[in-house]
């Protein structure tokens, strides 16, 4: 019988499939460590300075064991452990990376009729080991979203130039080739680039040049020069202020302020 009931809009940005990308030292994973119920699963050494819930992956069967962890760990009501509700993974490119070596190692592709092996995911021809990848991943995270955790990734950024009116533009981007950077983000609910803003003085007398940070930035809607910044809110501010300590609560507030103005519009549409 086919459903009666409309699904329903999500008010809880914990739900979310989130993507952060920055420059390293912005705050990201500080960001990410303010969410109530957080699990880290890390793929690389770079949370020295924050404290976190999480454990360290260093190949995909690992990745996969820790995730069945979970989901037995909320089957069973979380019997005296901490409540999971959002996995993070820190760092994303990372886990791509051992996604892919893990795939090569077990799958073969078919080139020219033969079914062939790589070494490398990077030389399955026409970006057919990339996709594969985003899809294996994918899938994976899609389970864990039905299980009813949310998922925040996180990922480095990448500036590239290019030319455009016979300038050189620079633009930010995921730290991933355009393959699996479109194949991941096209499956996430919001997309937030993280940066510092700064300015530079030059001393009058000395000629020194230094430079100041004047603040530190969430972006969540696509600009020009930051196109893979994304939200699916209507609405919702081109950036926030990423304060220390509070950026994530900064975050809750305002996903909390539109996601009311989205069912409020629901509603009168409806009636």
């Amino acid at each position: 019988m086919l459903s009666q009931t409309p699904t329903r809009i999500v008010v809880e940005p914990k739900e979310y499939m989130t993507m952060i990308f920055g420059g390293p030292g912005v705050g990201k994973t500080s960001w990410a460590a303010q969410i109530p119920g957080h699990y880290f699963l890390l793929t690389e050494q770079g949370v020295s300075g924050v404290s976190v819930y999480g454990s360290y992956i260093f190949s995909f069967p690992e990745f996969e064991t820790k995730c069945i962890e979970l989901v037995e760990g909320k089957e069973s009501g979380w019997r005296d452990q901490r409540p999971v509700e959002v996995i993070v993974v820190d760092v994303y490119e990372r886990l791509f990376r051992l996604a892919g070596q893990y795939i090569c190692e077990t799958e073969t592709f078919i080139d020219k009729g033969v079914a062939k092996k790589y070494k490398q995911i990077e030389d399955v021809p026409w970006g057919r080991g990339y996709g594969r990848t985003t899809d294996f991943l994918v899938e994976k995270f899609v389970k864990l979203r039905l299980f009813g955790f949310g998922i925040v990734l996180i990922c480095h950024a990448q500036d590239k130039t290019f030319e455009w009116n016979k300038q050189d533009v620079m633009t930010t981007l995921i730290d991933l080739s355009k393959v699996p950077r479109n194949g991941i983000l096209s499956q996430c609910d919001a997309s937030g680039y993280f940066y510092v803003e700064g300015e530079e003085k030059k001393d009058a007398a000395t000629g020194k040049i230094s430079s100041f940070e004047t603040g530190r930035w969430m972006q969540w809607q696509p600009t020009f020069c930051v196109p893979n910044a994304k939200h699916r809110l209507s609405g919702f501010p081109e950036r926030l202020k990423l304060e220390r300590g509070v950026g994530w609560q900064t975050y809750v507030d305002t996903f909390e302020e539109y996601a009311k103005l989205e069912t409020k519009s629901e509603r009168i549409v409806e009636s």
